[in-house]
Parts: structure tokens; C-alpha cells; sequence
């Protein structure tokens, strides 16, 4: 067993066990994300730009401090073309969101 005390770098990858799937790349940044104003039960599909990002890359998403009015809910992300991410948000609230435009954190995940 290795141990690692510091920064990890792996240039051709990290793979976790003999069956484990080859990850290349992880980036972690900030983006602009605007949920419009929802009503009780409504969803709605956000497009933003991850430079990047190419279709069938791993994405996980979340408002940073207090960003995310009370009921929204994540209901998943995902690449779905080059340097565009899409966001499945939903007012899990019994009445409206107003909607609004905050920083989110990402994570992408290159295989």
C-alpha cells in the first residue's frame, strides 16, 4: 500500500482497482447558473457553458452557500455536447420560487 502526503498527480490517469474505469481528467470550478421563477411541482432544463466538458462526461452541480432558495431540488446534470452542461432543477415546495441567478460548484469527471 502507497500512501500520499500532499498533491496527487497523475498524468495518464487514476484508476481505482483491476476493474476500475480509467478516470483522465477532474476539474472543479465555479459557474453562472439562473433558475427561473417555478411554480409548486414545476421543473425546468438549465443550459451552461463548462469549458471542456464533452457529451457522456460525469457532472455534479450544487449552489454554493444559501444560492438555492428553499424547495429547489437537483434532480441531475449532464454533459450533452462540448463545453455545454445541462441542470434538471425542481420546486419540491408547496408554493412558487422566484427565481434567481447564483455561482454553483462543479465537478467534472473526464473517462
Amino acid at each position: 500500500m502507497s500512501t500520499t502526503v500532499g498533491t496527487l498527480v497523475a498524468n495518464s490517469g487514476i484508476k481505482a482497482g483491476s476493474a476500475g474505469t480509467l478516470l483522465t481528467r477532474m476539474v472543479k470550478g465555479t459557474v453562472s447558473v439562473t433558475v427561473s421563477a417555478l411554480g409548486a411541482g414545476a421543473e425546468e432544463t438549465i443550459s451552461v457553458t463548462i469549458s471542456g466538458a464533452a457529451a457522456g462526461d460525469i457532472v455534479m452541480v450544487c449552489p454554493t452557500d444559501a444560492a438555492a432558495e428553499t424547495g429547489l431540488g437537483i434532480i441531475g446534470a449532464w454533459a450533452s455536447a462540448a463545453d455545454t452542461v445541462k441542470i434538471r432543477v425542481s420546486n419540491f415546495h408547496t408554493s412558487g420560487l422566484t427565481g434567481s441567478t447564483a455561482n454553483w460548484s462543479y465537478l467534472l469527471i473526464k473517462s
